[in-house]
């Protein structure tokens, strides 16, 4: 009894070391992700910018994040996934360094005289940092099989989110005295973070694709090596970018999250709103961090569309709960129902998408995929507050939810076309035994 009750913990016993130390440089990292979370305030209020101004700034920089990104993946899939992550990451935790040492002198930018150098050295070191994100992606994938796949996701969810939760807190007390430690925390925490990679991961690329070019008829099949263009890889596997469009949709409803919901708490309950903000995002925190190993356990064996569309059908239901809630309580329900359905939806569509990636091409197409989804994430905000305007931000709820649904919907049409993963090697339990760097 004793040990089937403990199994959603147990599971994340004999993951490959790397794995556990990923967890940790998550936990590192998020515990510093200081400028990300005050990006706007740092634009507005410490160096000039109005907030249309800095909100125009946001999107260009994302846009053009994505961009780097394709280059990024590029490069992983042609060098060093390991190297490539750190030399990037590396560079924008030193542009931090720089913004540290020269905060003092502009910390007090008045909207005539905007701090340009400090917010073009911002800019650079979001651009920078993204030319290292796919190559953390394609890492992850290589140092995962399918049979340990959804719990070692899970773990390094997990972590990120128990590190956000202290980190968001400690960058709002640091903001408004200690810019300084803003810069530099985020640094040296992302430095230490790389540090541990570098360390004691092992460079898994090559080793991993020639054992999958070996091993044409076993359980990683689909991620094969192979040769030719991203184009052509795509052309042969429509799944992945129809995957990206329904992601996008996701996206576009999940970005409102933080757009939309701090909106409403204004509406509803006026200057009380911020403070019903704050729970709701403490709920969130905390439920995603104890539903992950009790999801994933049950998700154990499901295809990761199937349960990916669960997910959708309670965000539909969080959101379609949110734009009928007026009173306290039944927000505290919707963000439950949310959260749950976070934790299905982020963390399988990783397993997705490394599942169905050849292993040659891991890098150009998770940054693919992020390019598309992520076009849904910045056009979210401005059509729900075009929405929102006209009518209310619990109406806004509303159509979000129906968004959601054609999501869920393009879910389960994707399944004709998913060439899936035999169960059990997803869901054996107790082989969790490793891969390159044991």
């Amino acid at each position: 009894m004793w040990e089937k009750l403990l199994r959603p913990v147990t599971q994340y016993r004999g993951l490959p070391r790397p794995v556990y130390v990923l967890f940790l440089s998550r936990v590192v990292t998020a515990l510093g992700m200081f400028v990300g979370p005050m990006m706007t305030l740092i634009l507005t209020l410490k160096y000039g910018l109005s907030a249309a101004t800095a909100g125009a700034i946001i999107t260009g920089a994302s846009l053009g994040a994505g961009l780097c990104s394709i280059l990024g993946g590029r490069i992983a899939d042609r060098a060093s996934r390991k190297w490539t992550m750190i030399l990037f990451q590396s560079l924008s935790a030193l542009i931090f360094i720089v913004c540290a040492f020269l905060s003092p002198l502009y910390g007090s930018a008045s909207p005539d005289a905007p701090a340009w150098p400090m917010i073009g050295l911002l800019i650079l070191a979001y651009l920078v940092g993204a030319l290292g994100g796919p190559a953390g992606e394609a890492l992850m994938m290589d140092l995962t099989e399918p049979k340990n796949r959804k719990v070692a996701y899970s773990l390094s969810y997990m972590g990120f989110n128990f590190g956000f939760a202290f980190g968001a807190a400690l960058a709002g007390f640091l903001f408004k005295d200690h810019l300084f430690w803003v810069f530099a925390g985020d640094a040296l925490t992302t430095l230490l973070s790389l540090a541990l990679i570098a360390l004691f991961i092992p460079d898994a690329h090559r080793k991993t694709a020639a054992e999958l070019a070996s091993d044409a008829a076993g359980e990683r099949g689909l991620e094969k090596a192979v040769t030719g263009s991203l184009w052509s890889v795509l052309k042969a596997r429509p799944i992945l970018p129809l995957f990206a469009l329904v992601f996008a949709l996701y996206q576009f409803c999940y970005s409102n999250w933080a757009f939309l919901l701090p909106l409403q708490m204004g509406q509803l309950f006026g200057a009380d709103g911020a403070r019903y903000q704050g729970l709701l995002a403490s709920l969130n925190g905390v439920v995603v961090i104890s539903l992950t190993p009790l999801l994933v356990h049950w998700m154990r064996k499901m295809q990761p569309l199937s349960a990916m569309a669960i997910g959708g059908v309670l965000f539909t239901a969080s959101y379609f709960t949110l734009g009928a809630s007026r009173v306290f309580p039944l927000f505290l329900f919707a963000i439950f129902v949310f959260s749950a359905g976070e934790v299905t939806f982020t963390i399988l569509q990783s397993v997705f998408i490394a599942s169905q990636t050849p292993s040659s091409h891991r890098g150009r197409i998770s940054a693919t995929v992020s390019l598309i989804a992520g076009a849904g994430w910045s056009v979210g905000p401005v059509v729900s507050g075009l929405i929102a305007q006209t009518t209310s931000a619990s109406f806004t709820w509303n159509a979000v939810g129906v968004v959601m649904v054609f999501a869920v919907v393009g879910l389960l049409l994707l399944k004709r076309l998913e060439k899936p993963v035999a169960p059990e090697a997803e869901g054996a339990e107790g082989d969790l035994a490793g891969v390159a760097g044991e």
